[in-house]
């Protein structure tokens, strides 16, 4: 597995990943496609590329597949997010393909985003459903609960005081 930042002839595979990081739970059908066309949903995926943005991709050496994505974007308070903390702190999407799930890769996406770009920012943030076997990932890196919003949670990582560490 190689991993490579996410460019713009990459950008076209974002929405597909933003669908594979809905999470639904073993009771719970998985919504339509059409859902990717909601405007807050869209945010997380159109117009790649512009300041503030930034992405890796895991990707399978043996038949060039991404297999998995993490990326950052930072959002305004005229227009948050699902994971919105602040303007000034950007908010992570991640989803790994299912059949790749439970394999690290998730843990190394999440290792050499924070490396390259904790010098740039003070925090992360992301939203999370209570029921998402991801949470116990975020967790292990530092994120903390920040606010409950339904039935997910706001987490944010203080990179100040992240050192690579993880609880594992």
């Amino acid at each position: 597995m190689t991993f490579n930042q996410i460019n713009n002839e990459d950008a076209h595979q974002l929405k597909d990943f933003v669908y594979l990081a809905i999470h639904v739970n073993d009771h719970t059908e998985r919504p339509d496609r059409s859902v990717l066309e909601v405007p807050q949903i869209m945010k997380y995926y159109e117009g790649w590329g512009r300041q503030g943005d930034f992405g890796l991709k895991a990707v399978n050496e043996d038949d060039d597949m991404i297999i998995g994505m993490i990326w950052i974007r930072l959002f305004e308070s005229e227009d948050p997010s699902y994971g919105f903390i602040s303007d000034e702190i950007p908010e992570i999407t991640m989803s790994i393909r299912p059949e790749y799930r439970g394999q690290g890769v998730g843990t190394q996406l999440m290792t050499k985003l924070i490396e390259n770009v904790k010098t740039q920012f003070n925090a992360l943030s992301l939203s999370v459903s209570f029921d998402n076997p991801a949470k116990r990932l975020y967790e292990k890196f530092g994120f903390v609960k920040y606010e409950k919003v339904g039935d997910s949670i706001t987490m944010c990582l203080d990179l100040d005081y992240w050192n690579g560490a993880t609880s594992w």
